[in-house]
């Protein structure tokens, strides 16, 4: 398993049944930074789902990246072009 699928693996196990909600700050269309993750569903450049408990937050666009990611917040960068919330 290389590092960072680790850390992901290692940061969804943490998270599981801690957090009950989610906070999201979008800034324009080239950041978002999302607190109270339950753990990364779907990374790649075009697409990222992210587990918030009650939702799963997909986001597409363009050169996404997971630019910063700790215990219980992440940030999403590049050209996002549509959130959505599936229940």
């Amino acid at each position: 398993m290389k590092p960072f699928e680790k850390k992901l693996a290692d940061t969804r196990q943490n998270l599981s049944g801690k957090i009950r909600s989610f906070h999201m700050t979008v800034s324009d269309n080239r950041e978002v930074l999302i607190e109270g993750s339950r753990g990364v569903i779907e990374y790649n450049e075009n697409s990222v789902k992210i587990n918030t408990g009650k939702y799963i937050v997909a986001f597409a666009g363009r050169g996404l990246k997971l630019s910063c990611m700790n215990d219980y917040s992440l940030t999403i960068s590049g050209f996002i072009t549509s959130i959505e919330f599936i229940m």
